[in-house]
């Protein structure tokens, strides 16, 4: 006769995670779930404001590449990807190539680099509202001395994407 284990004799239990994964469950389907069904059901009604929807089926899907403000929007995506993923990809890469070699002061000049990444969105976000001011603006001011005119950097439909990335918060490039 062989003596059991005490792993033998107990006797098996249901897993006890499940307290655990219902609420992590219940936020995935509240935040991302509900609201991604929602949306695909609202773009198939046509929606009034203070009347009943009315199912369209693909009617929205089908009239939005003639819509104008469907493609300026387009338009403006692909301008955005450009300049907030593309430029910054080359641009990231060209410091990296640099800062790779060796150089006098390397050190130095990687910390004065990375340091903007270190500085707080506020203060930042501060900064870049003082540079962009149409009246007072520092780079408004810089220009003036070569005699460029006052620009309107955040209120001008050409400038107010290209602005927007570069100095947007979360950018990773927060100068």
């Amino acid at each position: 006769m062989s003596e059991e284990t005490p792993q033998m004799e107990a006797e098996w239990r249901p897993p006890s995670y499940w307290p655990f994964v219902v609420p992590a469950l219940v936020v995935v389907l509240a935040v991302i779930v509900f609201p991604w069904v929602f949306t695909i059901w609202m773009s198939l009604n046509e929606w009034k404001v203070g009347s009943a929807t009315t199912f369209v089926g693909a009617a929205n899907y089908l009239r939005m590449p003639n819509d104008p403000r469907f493609v300026e929007a387009v338009g403006h995506t692909l301008v955005y990807t450009i300049l907030s993923v593309l430029l910054p990809l080359l641009f990231g890469t060209f410091a990296a190539v640099v800062f790779h070699q060796r150089f006098p002061l390397r050190g130095f000049l990687r910390g004065i680099f990375i340091m903007p990444m270190m500085a707080t969105p506020v203060a930042i976000a501060l900064i870049w509202t003082m540079i962009f001011n149409p009246q007072l603006g520092v780079l408004n001011y810089l220009l003036s001395l070569v005699g460029i005119p006052p620009q309107l950097w955040v209120f001008h439909p050409a400038t107010v994407i290209p602005r927007w990335c570069w100095s947007r918060p979360g950018s990773g490039r927060r100068s």
